[in-house]
């Protein structure tokens, strides 16, 4: 299918994700990484920026959130820095801050002195932990710390992390929220 179509731009929007499938597969006239993180401070084995060197001469664009994602880059993929550019937000700071304004709290009502957690993540156990998470909710129960801890997000591990919050009593405490519009 992919074969057969042409595209602008295509983009990998996760950084850690190959690009091998836009770069074999899809026929666009730009392909993007999107860089969001700093990988001096994410990447500890090297693995992501070995990836993206190997990848970069595929590749015609890496867009960074921020100063510090490109300088990142650039100190561990040389070879990227022709390419990288900087884009601070995709939309305008005002009108995020409107819509959060406007759109109320979404947090069910809690204990307004105990502290807020939130986790916004796929719900997939080997990828994000969420079973430690549910014990290290518990831990915190247990230590007597006042707080509330939201989960945003969806993902076929979600029964899974049900089962475990409730066998360790903790559906007052960790509040599982679904998938929510950003």
């Amino acid at each position: 299918l992919f074969r057969f179509q042409s595209y602008d731009a295509a983009a990998v929007l996760l950084m850690g994700t190959p690009s091998t499938f836009i770069r074999r597969f899809v026929r666009a006239n730009v392909r993007v990484q999107w860089i969001r993180n700093d990988l001096r401070a994410t990447d500890p084995t090297g693995r992501v920026a070995r990836a993206l060197g190997k990848s970069e001469p595929g590749l015609d664009r890496f867009i960074c959130v921020s100063g510090t994602a490109r300088r990142a880059l650039v100190e561990t993929v040389p070879a990227a820095e022709a390419k990288a550019d900087v884009i601070y937000n995709i939309l305008d700071a005002d009108t995020m801050r409107a819509r959060a304004r406007d759109s109320g709290d979404p947090f069910p009502t809690h204990d307004s002195d105990a502290l807020r957690i939130l986790t916004v993540c796929r719900l997939n156990d080997k990828a994000k932990g969420l079973l430690r998470m549910v014990r290290v909710c518990r831990r915190l129960v247990d230590a007597g710390h006042a707080f509330t801890w939201f989960v945003v997000g969806d993902g076929r591990d979600k029964a899974l992390m049900e089962e475990s919050i409730a066998e360790l009593e903790l559906s007052e405490r960790m509040i599982l929220m679904g998938s929510l519009s950003n």
